[in-house]
């Protein structure tokens, strides 16, 4: 019985324990088999990952998951488009660490 470790925070869950942000699903895109890459390139943002490593590791999970083209569309969605989710997790950390988490 841990109790709940995510509160809703702007339509992204925020890991109370860890500080990590995710919206668990794959933002404006649809879902997949590559699910849980989804997810853990939302870790790799929040725990400061550099973008353009968290964005290459996103494309080769989809790959390993056999589904190369997805993973270019998808790589380059978020090479174009990432910006704004990556520099709000930077602010999110930034807020965390101001307030001692």
């Amino acid at each position: 019985m841990g109790g709940p470790r995510s509160t809703t925070n702007g339509g992204h869950l925020l890991d109370t324990k860890k500080n990590l942000i995710s919206d668990y699903e794959c933002t404006n895109f649809p879902e997949g088999n590559w699910h849980a890459c989804c997810v853990q390139h939302d870790y790799d943002y929040a725990e400061g990952v550099n973008k353009w490593k968290a964005d290459a590791k996103l494309a080769w999970c989809i790959v390993k998951k056999k589904r190369p083209l997805v993973a270019l569309v998808v790589w380059i969605g978020v090479t174009i488009g990432g910006w704004e989710p990556y520099n709000e997790h930077k602010e999110a950390r930034e807020y965390a660490r101001s307030i001692g988490r």
